[in-house]
């Protein structure tokens, strides 16, 4: 488990989100059974791209998130591919990696961290900072890419996020005992699956 996290940027926070939903998603026993099968599931993932087909515990926690006003989890339409027919929806992890972040963040929150080498601007930041970055940049993307729902766009799109990610998964691994936070809570049992498909990338 540890070792899945060493993978860094947006898949670690993704992993760290699912195993620490925020309380505001008000998730029930079952729901958080389904969160933790798709941190499982993230962690033995080696594909590049998530497909709802192959990963169907992430697609149900997509479902869930969904499910609730005010979130969103973007599930689109990945672009056509030779053979495969009809179109595969794919899985964006910008949604848990947020969730991910602000757990990291709110663990941090007492704590004394020291600063970072200045920033292209001089500015002295912490990991607190990267982390409240990279968080703006995953909630700002996924904002604009629900609007594109809104409007009838289901294609699925690559948000610009992978470069906050590293920079904050770099300053957090800075300061190396950190990682004993990510020590997860006693397996969950059974798994149990919604059925559907995640609601704003219907077919």
């Amino acid at each position: 488990m540890i070792s899945a996290l060493f993978c860094g940027g947006v898949k670690t926070f993704a992993i760290l989100g699912l195993m620490n939903p925020p309380e505001g998603l008000g998730l029930n026993t079952v729901e958080r059974v389904a969160f933790r099968a798709a941190a499982d599931e993230l962690m033995l993932s080696t594909e590049s791209a998530l497909y709802a087909d192959a990963h169907p515990a992430l697609h149900d926690a997509a479902s869930i998130v969904n499910k609730r006003e005010f979130w969103f989890w973007q599930v689109g339409f990945a672009k056509p591919v030779m053979g495969h027919a009809p179109r595969r929806q794919e899985i964006c992890l910008a949604a848990p990696a947020s969730m991910g972040a602000l757990w990291l963040c709110q663990n941090l929150n007492h704590a004394d961290l020291p600063k970072l080498p200045p920033d292209h601007n001089g500015t002295e930041l912490d990991a607190r900072d990267l982390l409240e970055g990279f968080r703006g940049a995953c909630d700002h993307s996924l904002y604009e890419a629900e609007q594109d729902f809104l409007n009838g766009n289901q294609d699925f799109q690559v948000l610009p996020i992978w470069k906050d990610a590293a920079e904050a998964w770099k300053a957090v691994r800075s300061l190396g005992a950190i990682l004993l936070l990510t020590t997860p809570p006693p397996r969950l049992q059974p798994r149990v699956t919604s059925s559907g498909i995640a609601d704003h990338a219907a077919a």
